[in-house]
């Protein structure tokens, strides 16, 4: 028992019950925490703090970090630029030193709290605080300074090599995942792909990004052992070369506004792929305005030969090995034109049975 005289704390509880409350608390609550003392630091550790996903945008004189933010605990922190942007930037070009009196960072925390810090450039501090943020998420996703512009006429890389380039300063591999690369040139691709930790990295994707070249990602040990890819871009063929890359992955989704569907892809998915023991599910959605190019029937019939349907359909396949469940349906998105989603999923045992028990609910006469 403790005297009139004597305050208990935190510290003081054995260690099983702070670890009880440790674990209510919300992620950004276990950092401050964490920041206590090396007692809470080693006692948030032995818990263990997971956010479900870290989305950071890079601007010309802001980063920012959402961490979180669709829930109710999620958090924004900005990290702004409080030097003159221009005159560092020319400096560097001319190989000239920055003068450090000229740098400074002001961080802007969701409850409006300000912090300055003095002589160290904002894009060398987000970088010091990913270093710890980044080993207590799931997903990560990045968004380049090139998706507010028009890469094709504008590039303007300076903050994504910046950013890139301070995060490979670390010298951390990163146990994510999920990662998410936005609007990032192959250059940057690659470079950040490479500090994420080819045994934890499950699932990869690419959205917008210029100058995208399969050759060399695929060398990455990153992409040898993912198990899931997404891709969505405006242009680009989808053909036999790129099915080549997606054969071994579990899972992948193609979304392409100008996309070709050679009918000779969806029967290499119907041989090759379905055949593979761990596949599991894909997804190829087209704009509206390209499916005039497009033979659904066809499709469908290389699934089910003597399909008469329309352009929509929903077709149970067997290969002898499993069945699948291929189906073909419009979609509707404020991003995209209307367009079509050509989809397919192999059949669990329930799956299956849960079908087959509700055409035959359909179809079977009631016993008199």
């Amino acid at each position: 028992m403790f005297s009139k005289s004597q305050s208990s704390t935190f510290l003081d509880m054995p260690m099983r019950i702070a670890h009880l409350v440790l674990e209510k608390m919300d992620p950004m609550d276990q950092l401050s925490a964490r920041k206590a003392c090396q007692k809470l630091k080693t006692a948030v550790d032995e818990v263990g703090i997971r956010f479900n996903k870290i989305t950071i945008k890079l601007e010309k004189d802001l980063i920012r970090v959402e961490l979180d933010v669709d829930k109710p605990y999620g958090k924004c922190i900005q990290y702004r630029d409080e030097s003159t942007l221009n005159r560092i930037v020319k400096n560097l070009w001319n190989g000239q030193q920055v003068d450090p009196e000229t740098i400074g960072t002001i961080v802007i925390f969701s409850s409006g709290r300000r912090t300055r810090i003095e002589k160290e450039n904002f894009v060398q501090t987000v970088c010091r605080d990913l270093k710890i943020l980044l080993k207590h998420a799931e997903s990560v996703e990045i968004h380049s300074n090139q998706a507010r512009r028009e890469w094709r006429s504008y590039r303007n890389d300076y903050i994504d090599r910046h950013f890139t380039t301070e995060l490979a300063k670390l010298e951390e591999c990163f146990h994510i995942k999920e990662i998410c690369l936005i609007s990032f040139w192959e250059e940057y691709v690659l470079r950040m792909l490479s500090l994420f930790d080819a045994t934890t990295l499950q699932s990869i994707a690419f959205c917008e990004n210029p100058d995208l070249s399969f050759d060399k990602i695929i060398q990455l040990d990153q992409w040898k052992n993912i198990k899931e890819f997404k891709l969505r871009r405006r242009d680009g063929w989808f053909d036999s070369n790129m099915l080549a890359y997606l054969v071994d992955l579990q899972s992948f989704t193609i979304e392409q506004t100008w996309l070709s569907f050679p009918i000779q892809c969806v029967v290499q998915i119907r041989d090759d792929v379905m055949r593979r023991s761990t596949f599991q599910s894909c997804t190829v959605q087209f704009g509206l305005h390209y499916t005039e190019r497009i033979d659904f029937i066809e499709i469908a019939k290389v699934f089910k030969p003597e399909y008469a349907g329309g352009n929509e359909f929903e077709i149970v396949y067997s290969n002898d090995d499993d069945k699948f469940m291929i189906k073909c349906q419009k979609f509707l998105s404020n991003d995209w034109w209307d367009g079509f989603c050509f989809c397919v999923k192999r059949l669990s045992s329930d799956d299956f049975l849960h079908i087959k028990n509700y055409f035959d609910s359909i179809f079977i006469e009631p016993a008199l």
